[in-house]
């Protein structure tokens, strides 16, 4: 409700303790990444072929600028 104040707040807060601010940005960031890459490794693991539909529909229109 009062964000503002919140908000001031915790500037003060990462004021006075720079390195445990950097060590919990850092470690979100990393969490962030390594989530990122396992998500996308499972689901690359899934996939077998690659989707290539929305490229044949394009053919078309690479035609189409050749011609001009």
């Amino acid at each position: 409700y009062r964000l503002a104040g919140r908000i001031r707040l915790a500037n003060i807060w990462a004021r006075k303790h720079p390195k445990r601010t950097f060590s919990y940005v850092t470690g979100s960031l990393f969490f962030l990444l390594a989530s990122t890459i396992m998500i996308d490794s499972i689901n690359s693991s899934r996939k077998t072929e690659p989707d290539v539909s929305s490229i044949a529909q394009l053919e078309p229109m690479f035609a189409g600028f050749r011609m001009i």
